[in-house]
Order: C-alpha cells, then sequence, then structure tokens
C-alpha cells in the first residue's frame, strides 16, 4: 500500500552550487534554532521540574548526536570536493531506516535509477544531521528508530532540508496518517516492496 500527500511532480535538477549553497544555509538555521534552544533552558533552568530537566537533556543528547553527525559529514564532504563545481550535481538520497537489508536493496534499487544513497543511518538523530549536511534530493524515513521518532525526523528535514523529497516506510497502515502529518510526501508500508518503493522515489524525482 501506498500513500501520498500530493502528486508527485518532476523537479529540474540542481547544480552542485546550488546544492552548497543550500547546504551552508541548512546548516545555519540548524545552529540558530539549537542556540535559541539552549537559551530557553537557561532561563527555565531555576524553575524547571525534574521531569523537565530529564527532557531537556535528553534533547541536549539528540542535539549532539545531529551535530556530531552533520560535523562528520561536512567534513567528508570537503574532502570529496575536487569535482567541478559547476557541473550538474547528482541526484542524492539519505535513508533513515532500522532495517539494514531493506536500505540495502533500495540503494541498489535507487542507483538502477540513477540516484546515489550518499548516507544509511539506523539512527534518527545520526539522519537529521546528515540531512541538514548534505541537503540531498531525497530522505526515507522510517516510522521507529532510535533517539528521534519518524516522525521526527520527518519534520527536522522538512524544516533544514526544505527541497528533499521526504518518503516514509510504515510499520502498519495507523502510522501513514502521522508520518504524512508530519510533512512526508509519500508513506508504504511494509507489503511494499523495495524495488517498487524505490520506483516510485525516482519517479517523484
Amino acid at each position: 500500500m501506498t500513500t501520498t500527500a500530493s502528486p508527485a511532480k518532476a523537479r529540474a535538477r540542481r547544480r552542485q552550487t546550488d546544492v552548497y549553497v543550500a547546504q551552508l544555509a541548512a546548516i545555519a538555521n540548524w545552529h540558530a534554532v539549537r542556540r535559541a534552544e539552549e537559551r530557553s533552558a537557561r532561563t527555565d533552568a531555576a524553575s524547571a521540574s525534574r521531569q523537565q530537566r530529564l527532557e531537556h537533556n535528553r534533547r541536549m543528547d539528540v542535539l549532539r548526536c545531529e551535530h556530531e553527525a552533520m560535523i562528520q559529514r561536512t567534513h567528508e564532504q570537503l574532502c570529496e570536493s575536487a569535482a567541478p563545481l559547476r557541473t550538474t550535481a547528482p541526484r542524492r538520497a539519505v535513508l533513515a531506516l532500522h532495517s539494514l537489508w531493506f536500505g540495502r536493496v533500495v540503494a541498489a534499487c535507487l542507483a538502477e535509477g540513477g540516484v546515489c544513497v550518499v548516507a544509511h543511518r539506523a539512527n534518527g538523530a545520526e539522519a537529521v544531521g546528515i540531512a541538514v549536511a548534505e541537503q540531498p534530493d531525497l530522505v526515507l524515513v522510517g516510522a521507529v528508530l532510535p533517539m528521534v521518532s519518524g516522525e521526527q525526523v520527518i519534520q527536522e528535514v522538512c524544516a533544514f532540508a526544505p527541497d528533499a523529497v521526504v518518503a516514509a516506510r510504515a510499520q502498519h497502515d495507523g502510522q501513514i496518517g502521522p508520518l504524512l502529518e508530519a510533512g512526508a510526501r509519500i508513506a508504504f508500508t511494509r507489503r511494499v516492496s523495495p524495488a517498487d518503493v524505490s520506483r516510485e522515489l525516482c519517479l517523484m524525482l
């Protein structure tokens, strides 16, 4: 079963320089949100309850994980940046999926369609950090992930990588609605094969 939030539309290919500009803007935006959260936490620290402090500590752990993934991926990009800047950027994807097998098959099928999977993470926070740094054309998100839920990953990717087509993979039909409401353009259930998922995603790029 496949559910879409809106009709798929083919998108124009981006130049490599456009991708770099989007990456830098997204990283700056992420840091602005992080600084605002830290200022708010310091302001509220004196009156915060134990539960609020625990939630703050959890959020700080998530931000640290996102930041580490972002820094690592940015370093890797700089090491790979010898190619001419004004060539047409290849279509790139980030996978945030708990199933490594499903991710491997999707990556292979996407490659046949001309889409390069630049990262596959089973950790939601790491996936967000990489998506912010990478500014991919496509992000496929599983509903259930460690540290950050699939819905949260989708919301953050939509906020910090707005040009990406965000798709979701649900464990069951009941998760489809919340995933679409979080911002996914399309949602697949586990009954859809990785080849069919990849084919549908390639049509959206």
